[in-house]
C-alpha cells in the first residue's frame, strides 16, 4: 500500500468558523501574505529560462532516442522496428495503469 494514503482528521467546521469570524481586513491580510509567499517561491524556484533549457534538452534527447529506435530491429517478432515495439508496450502499460486508476477511483467513497 502506498504511503500517500494518510488519513487526517480535520474539523472543517472549526476552520469555517474561524474564517467566518475574520474581518474583511484580516481576511485580506491573510490572503495577501499567503499569495506573497507563493509568488516569491514561484519567482525564486521557477526560473523560466532554466525550464526552457531543460525542455529543449529533453525534447532533443527524446527525438534522438526515437530516431535511433526507428533504425533498430525489433526485439520481438511482429513489429517493423524497435520504435513500434516501444509504442505498443507503452500503450499497453498506459492502458493497464489507467485501468488500475479507474478501479481505484470506483472504490473510493466520498
Amino acid at each position: 500500500m502506498s504511503d500517500n494514503n494518510v488519513s487526517i482528521d480535520l474539523d472543517l467546521s472549526a476552520v469555517e468558523a474561524e474564517i467566518s469570524n475574520m474581518s474583511p481586513e484580516d481576511l485580506r491580510k491573510s490572503l495577501v501574505e499567503i499569495r506573497t509567499k507563493q509568488r516569491v517561491a514561484q519567482k525564486k524556484y521557477h526560473n523560466p529560462e532554466k525550464a526552457k533549457a531543460y525542455q529543449k534538452r529533453r525534447n532533443a534527447q527524446v527525438t534522438k532516442m526515437a530516431e535511433l529506435a526507428k533504425g533498430m530491429p525489433a526485439t520481438v517478432p511482429g513489429y517493423a522496428n524497435l520504435y513500434e515495439q516501444i509504442q505498443a508496450e507503452a500503450k499497453a502499460a498506459a492502458d493497464e495503469k489507467l485501468g488500475v486508476a479507474e478501479a481505484e477511483t470506483e472504490t473510493v467513497e466520498v
